[in-house]
């Protein structure tokens, strides 16, 4: 099987977080009932963070641009 790398970088809107990895706890943490506002703050300042590929789902938008490949 090839292996290969490569870059992204793009926009994922209205992703449904349930979960999140808090990073003093080490482990994940349900989030359903936390408001919004509260996980984008823990987020941004690196108290918890998500899976790119938990986030990204058929019931959300995305634009997401692959480039670089690379073996």
């Amino acid at each position: 099987m090839p292996r290969i790398s490569f870059g992204f970088y793009g926009w994922v809107r209205g992703a449904n977080i349930t979960t999140v990895y808090d990073i003093k706890l080490g482990k994940d943490v349900d989030v359903s009932d936390v408001p919004g506002k509260t996980v984008v703050e823990n987020l941004e300042n690196g108290t918890w963070s998500i899976s790119l590929t938990d986030s990204l789902s058929d019931n959300v938008s995305s634009e997401v641009e692959i480039f670089d490949y690379a073996e």
